[in-house]
């Protein structure tokens, strides 16, 4: 057994079986959890570090966007699915890559603080691959594809690799249902890789869903300009509705290789579908919620 180089307790201390009162958690030189013990004195016992409080394991990010940190406080609230999208471009178009390393530097350091261990990061390019490579954060890289029109992803395949050559896991993931052709999802769900799909994040993607049709809760002007924009107008736009049934069918493809599936009925949250796998596939040392710092 690894030598016992940290031991802490707390008040209560959340454990799989539940809290524990006034336990000992013991870690070894690399930050593992070697051990849970309960004891009636821990006052009396030597070498322990007592925190008033609760002690919980290291959290997990499920879902982020950190090359996106950038647009706090940036896209108005209740401006609707396609309200979002055209803010995104434009503030993408209006902010400098320093800035948004920086914005993405500031909230990888938030999270650290946070309490967080592990993230599934979405990535559209390789820009915050350096700033992950030295955080102290375990993050996956999760490479997107999206693009009604795009036919060959290899792309996202060399991103992924650059990403692993750097020591950060990765794997090519789908968008979403209306973002890609039905092939291209399918043949990217099919190889076999953890994936974070998003799925059913607003009432306007459901409208879209369910009726083939740009969102009636869209401000008036702007429903059917973004969709056309991002080629969902027309043909392809309309037979979405009818044949929700194979896309839902696509969305379940993913279901056996995920950990959970949220879904959403206020539409007040966002909402993901196949977000990663388990936490323990996040470290190559260790079980991810019994790591602490030494």
């Amino acid at each position: 057994m690894s030598q016992i180089k940290r031991r802490l307790s707390a008040h209560f201390i959340l454990t799989p079986q539940g809290l524990l009162r006034n336990g000992i958690l013991s870690f070894d030189a690399d930050g593992v959890l070697r051990e849970i013990a309960a004891s009636d004195a821990v006052d009396s016992q030597q070498r322990v570090e007592f925190f008033g409080g609760l002690l919980i394991p290291g959290m997990v990010n499920a879902h982020c966007h950190l090359e996106l940190s950038y647009l706090r406080g940036r896209i108005a609230r209740g401006c609707g699915f396609a309200g979002f999208a055209d803010t995104i471009a434009r503030a993408r178009n209006e902010t400098a890559p320093q800035q948004r390393i920086e914005a993405a530097a500031y909230w990888n350091a938030r999270m650290e603080h946070d309490g967080i261990v592990a993230v599934g990061d979405i990535c559209n390019g390789t820009s915050t691959f350096e700033l992950k490579r030295n955080s102290r954060i375990h993050y996956h890289n999760f490479i997107e594809g999206f693009g009604l029109r795009t036919t060959d992803f290899s792309f996202l395949r060399r991103i992924a690799a650059e990403s692993e050559a750097l020591g950060l896991s990765a794997s090519v993931t789908p968008h979403a249902t209306y973002s890609l052709q039905d092939a291209a999802f399918r043949a990217i769900a099919a190889a076999g890789n953890p994936l974070s799909v998003h799925f059913m994040e607003s009432r306007g993607e459901q409208e879209l869903f369910e009726d083939g049709a740009p969102s009636r809760t869209e401000p008036p002007g702007r429903r059917n300009d973004r969709f056309r924009r991002i080629r969902i107008a027309g043909r392809t736009h309309r037979r979405l509705g009818p044949e929700r049934k194979k896309y839902a069918a696509g969305a379940q493809h993913v279901r056996h290789r995920t950990n959970r599936r949220h879904s959403s009925t206020s539409f007040r949250e966002p909402a993901h579908m196949g977000i990663v796998p388990s936490v323990e596939r996040f470290y190559r040392k260790g079980d991810a919620s019994r790591r602490v710092t030494p």
